[in-house]
């Protein structure tokens, strides 16, 4: 371990603000002093860490197959950047870059003691959002936030979830298989040290990185002060576009997005006009091209096949003999010399491999 990365793991454990860790890793990246005079209570914390406990934090990530990133690093998520107080450090598992590359990332909150309407309509809408590329985010807690996870997972698509402890601790405990399946097929995700059990206050925290991380939020259920509330409100305040369910005015878990509404949330009364507004991008009709692709590639390298032997064939021959476009029958021969089922010998000759 070089001297930048101790110096991270031991800015990971000291016991001091988010901000105050945010200073100290700027100036560990670009190798500066690290404390200044007026630090001096930072640096009381910095020096109760000892070096045994910095090598056991390197090694405890390590075994767990647990990764990280910074904010000082080029690939923290963009949309992080202009939350409050962006994390210093990300736990995760999985693919982390889905965040930035891959689609719109859509935030799905409601409660944990959801009704069968939203359990309904949390379906219905990771069904409908599963055709175009988007990833789905939520808190992996019981109730709206696994059905969205579930869901999303169920269909084909991505799902990033933001934990309230570490990466380690498994709450709630009938979520182990599920957060499997989120570390194979999206991402698991927590600013908290990898042992930090589940707190009630862990949870304002993990919810700004939910409304933080998203391009859009919807809001199924909540009351009206609620964690639901919280999320929503950092989404305000990064003027996100917000998105509430309409429900009962006698349900008092369609209070919260009931007041969105009124406040001027948009009204989750149609998915397809939400779908509309949001200009997403339909990945069934990709796929379908894909498809094609696909085919028209196989066709052509069984007519390339037919053509070579055993025998070397100088590439003007293949080019005569197939009658098909230069740049493909390249691409298509370098594909098979990649997969070895062709040779390329010297003065641009090919010949089968049997």
């Amino acid at each position: 371990m070089d001297k930048v990365n101790f110096y991270k793991h031991k800015l990971f454990l000291t016991d001091i603000t988010n901000d105050e860790k945010l200073k100290i890793l700027k100036r560990i990246y670009n190798e500066e002093i690290l404390f200044f005079a007026e630090d001096y209570e930072i640096k009381k914390e910095w020096d109760k860490i000892s070096d045994e406990q910095v090598v056991k934090l390197y090694d405890f990530i390590l075994k767990r197959g647990i990764k990280y990133i910074t904010r000082e690093d080029e690939d923290y998520p963009e949309n992080l950047v202009y939350t409050y107080s962006p994390p210093c450090v990300l736990f995760y598992k999985g693919d982390i870059d889905i965040i930035r590359n891959g689609g719109h990332n859509i935030s799905i909150i409601g409660s944990r003691d959801c009704t069968e309407y939203g359990i309904r309509v949390t379906e219905f809408i990771c069904k409908k959002l599963s055709d175009y590329k988007v990833n789905i985010i939520s808190g992996g807690a019981r109730g709206i936030d696994s059905i969205a996870h579930r869901c999303c997972l169920e269909y084909g698509g991505k799902t990033i979830s933001v934990l309230g402890n570490g990466l380690s601790v498994c709450y709630p405990r009938n979520n182990r298989e599920l957060f499997k399946q989120i570390s194979n097929n999206g991402c698991l995700i927590s600013e908290f040290l990898p042992d930090e059990p589940s707190k009630a206050c862990n949870f304002p925290r993990r919810n700004r990185i939910i409304a933080g991380l998203c391009d859009t939020l919807i809001v199924v259920e909540g009351g009206e002060r609620s964690g639901t509330s919280i999320t929503t409100t950092f989404a305000l305040n990064q003027n996100k576009e917000i998105f509430a369910v309409p429900g009962s005015i006698f349900a008092p878990k369609s209070k919260g997005p009931n007041k969105l509404m009124g406040d001027g949330a948009h009204t989750l009364y149609d998915v397809d006009v939400m779908i509309e507004r949001l200009n997403l991008t339909c990945i069934t009709s990709q796929k379908e091209y894909n498809n094609i692709l696909k085919d028209s590639n196989n066709r052509l390298k069984q007519i390339i096949f037919k053509v070579l032997t055993q025998e070397p064939m100088h590439i003007n021959d293949i080019i005569r003999n197939v009658n098909i476009d230069t740049a493909l029958i390249y691409e298509v021969l370098f594909e098979l010399q990649f997969k070895k089922e062709i040779v390329l010998l010297p003065g641009n000759y090919y010949a089968r491999i049997n």
